[in-house]
């Protein structure tokens, strides 16, 4: 279904921008950032969250639950045509990938400096 950034149409990216499509172009373009790639996707959306799409985040941070947290992204940020809400579908998938187990990789820890002495060297050398 998700090829080159879109999908079964004109829309384009993460949340599927069609409306937005064009500045979702240039903000990537301007930061040399492939359209299909995570840093892209992700950042624009950070970026209209913080800058032009604000009127989003007041209704999601007292949102009751899950799927009335759903219904406010998709009203409020992606904005579907009525007829392609098909709402139900999304907090399905919302409550899926809730479900799916966290994949996150602990931060390595480099090794203790061998050479270092014990006694002479200060603790933040260490």
């Amino acid at each position: 279904m998700w090829q080159n950034g879109r999908v079964n149409g004109n829309a384009y990216g993460y949340p599927q921008w069609d409306d937005r499509r064009e500045a979702f172009f240039k903000w990537a373009d301007d930061r040399g950032l492939p359209h299909e790639s995570y840093e892209a996707n992700y950042g624009f959306i950070k970026h209209e969250l913080l800058n032009g799409e604000q009127g989003v985040r007041e209704p999601l941070s007292i949102a009751k639950d899950i799927d009335n947290a759903t219904y406010v992204v998709a009203d409020k940020y992606e904005r579907p045509n009525p007829a392609k809400m098909k709402l139900a579908e999304r907090q399905e998938l919302v409550r899926r990938v809730l479900g799916l187990p966290d994949y996150s990789v602990e931060t390595p820890v480099p090794p203790a400096n061998p050479m270092r002495n014990p006694i002479s060297d200060p603790p933040w050398r260490r």
